[in-house]
């Protein structure tokens, strides 16, 4: 459980000009860090032709949170790295203001240094090119600053100190337009992802004693911000207003955020264009989308022979029972990631969790609690996500004075919202970073999978084969898209586009093979979102051979989804425009659904995740 927003920790390299190369390696290794927020990087690579360097180099040094000094000869030798940089960083750490990490890159005498009294890395001091497997070396070094970075930040917390002042300054310079927009004070921070805050209840009409339950939706996408505000009315959601606002390149990277002031502007603009357009509604609680490549989603069936079977069910074997499913679906949601990422010790969060299905003696039932019978089993969706992407998240509703209701995985939205049929259907959701599958079978979720491959792809592919500027590319394959290139420059286009509209179509290939598991898939495809409006990838998917290559019992149909196709999602003002829209309509059936979760199974769910503390 997160304590409070998440942390931004400003990192700063000092090192020999001769070491770049593995001040690379360990700015690689450090991607993970940067892209779930915890961290920002600088070194003098980053200078500015014109600046003053020296100045630049003082300043940030002297701003910085945690510093590393690369050691190896080079670094010993180097008066400038030796008798000034480290200088000022040993000062700093005494004082209390920063802390410094010793990182031996090469063997060199060190003994009596004044860095010689802090805890160098990696374990045991054995410098990093004496490893066998250097990357093995730069995992201990990565995990040795990530600890330093968790007990940074949690002094930092301890003693009040505002170290998230990189986050939150951009909104503070413009604390006359939010504090306009909001009318309200800051809101405090969730105490959980999922939360059992109510929605916000507004009194809008004089004239009515009717009490009108709003939401805010807010979908962080690679290209845009997407922000609807929504009323329930029983299983229905109306969407009030609904804004948009596109991202940069330098805020969002395949479906992660980077750039956390960055992405709570862009965010606040698309929200005030959704109040305006709710007629001056806000909505404070909110439902946030997540989708990126942590994400994980799965099912697993799990059963007990009953002892007794003529002794009716209770509530604590049904308990039982899903907590047993819970298990095994998060010792095997760490071992994905371990096996992708080789981390160990990463801290997960419960996102979704829905029961497909209950089923006493081969039976399916609804509601096992007094039953009676032999074979006792049930299937489980769960989904998670690392603690560090869900406390960004946190990080930008806080910074929008939102109270954040859940979280939820886009994919696992998608399911529940349109995947009622009992056959089953396969959503494949493309965005600008990432791709998104889903599997609904008989009516249940049963896997989700999140690749880093969307509509920015073949931007960049266009960008490189035309030596063009990103944002020329982007407006050419957007009029490509349209129809409106013609002839021979249309065929250039598709020539460009073909790779990888063949290496996108490949792996959703092997996606949906994986999630099959050799049996029979359903007999549609869904496809939504931003990057379903390149004709190229439509293409692939209705010729490619279904059933030949995969358990498919006929061709399958491929559909576009629209908005009017969205069921329990009434948009009476036309304000939602085409395929793009899809996800934010997903995420308001949330909001439908957590009215209604009161239910015997959602009631046993809850006391699962309380007592297993997910």
């Amino acid at each position: 459980m997160a304590d409070g927003p998440a942390q931004v920790v400003k990192l700063f390299y000092c090192y020999a000009r001769v070491d770049k190369v593995l001040r690379d390696e360990l700015d690689t290794h450090l991607t993970p860090l940067k892209r779930s927020g915890l961290i920002t990087i600088w070194y003098d690579g980053e200078l500015i032709p014109g600046a003053r360097w020296e100045d630049e180099i003082h300043a940030r040094l002297n701003t910085a949170d945690i510093i590393l000094l690369l050691i190896s000869p080079a670094f010993m030798a180097s008066d400038y790295c030796y008798s000034k940089e480290m200088t000022q960083a040993i000062a700093r750490h005494d004082a209390g203001k920063a802390c410094v990490i010793p990182i031996l890159l090469r063997s060199v005498f060190w003994k009596g240094t004044p860095f010689s009294k802090l805890q160098m890395l990696p374990e045991d001091t054995k410098a990093v090119i004496s490893w066998h497997d250097r990357d093995e070396a730069f995992l201990n070094v990565t995990e040795g600053i990530h600890r330093s970075i968790v007990e940074f930040t949690a002094k930092a917390r301890s003693r009040g100190t505002a170290i998230v002042q990189s986050i939150v300054t951009p909104k503070e310079q413009k604390n006359d337009v939010t504090d306009n927009r909001t009318g309200r004070k800051k809101s405090p921070s969730p105490r959980s992802i999922q939360t059992s805050i109510p929605p916000y209840v507004d009194n809008l009409s004089d004239d009515s004693d009717i009490e009108r339950q709003v939401y805010t939706v807010l979908d962080i996408g690679t290209a845009y911000a997407k922000a609807m505000i929504i009323e329930i009315h029983g299983d229905q959601a109306e969407v009030l207003g609904v804004g948009r606002y596109p991202q940069s390149y330098r805020h969002m990277s395949d479906g992660i955020i980077i750039d956390i002031p960055g992405v709570i502007e862009n965010c606040n603009e698309a929200l005030l264009r959704a109040e305006k357009a709710a007629g001056g509604i806000i909505a404070p609680s909110t439902i946030m989308g997540i989708a990126n490549v942590q994400v994980k989603g799965s099912s697993t069936t799990v059963g007990r022979q009953r002892s007794n079977p003529t002794k009716p069910i209770i509530p604590e074997e049904l308990d039982a029972l899903i907590a047993s499913a819970q298990q095994f679906l998060l010792s095997n949601t760490r071992e994905r990631i371990l096996a992708e990422t080789g981390y160990q010790n990463t801290e997960l969060r419960l996102m979704n969790t829905a029961i497909n299905s209950i089923r006493i003696d081969g039976l399916t039932v609804n509601n096992p609690i007094g039953l009676r019978g032999n074979q006792f089993e049930l299937t489980l969706f769960s989904a998670f996500a690392p603690l560090t992407q869900l406390g960004v998240l946190e990080t930008v509703a806080q910074g929008l004075d939102l109270m954040l209701v859940t979280i939820v995985a886009e994919p696992y939205a998608l399911a529940r919202c349109l995947g009622t049929n009992d056959s089953g259907a396969i959503f494949i959701d493309i965005g600008a970073g990432t791709t998104n599958i889903a599997l609904v079978r008989q009516g249940g979720i049963e896997e989700i999978w999140i690749f880093p491959q969307g509509g920015r792809t073949f931007t960049r592919r266009i960008a490189t084969s035309k030596g063009i500027s990103i944002r020329d590319a982007e407006r050419f394959k957007v009029s490509y898209s349209k129809g409106e290139i013609k002839g021979s420059e249309r065929e250039e286009f598709r020539a460009i586009l073909a790779p990888e509209c063949q290496t996108w179509m490949d792996i959703v290939a092997l996606i949906i093979e994986e999630l099959a598991k050799g049996e029979f898939l359903p007999p549609a495809i869904y496809v939504m979102g931003g990057g379903s409006r390149l004709i190229d990838i439509c293409d692939q998917l209705e010729n490619f051979p279904w059933t030949e290559q995969l358990p498919f019992v006929s061709q399958p149909i491929i559909r576009i989804v629209q908005p009017e196709m969205v069921a329990n999602i009434e948009d009476t003002h036309g304000l939602l425009i085409d395929t793009q829209d899809i996800t934010p309509m997903t995420l308001a059936y949330q909001a439908i659904e957590l009215q209604n979760q009161n239910s015997v199974l959602g009631k046993a769910l809850d006391r699962v995740i309380s007592n297993m503390h997910l």
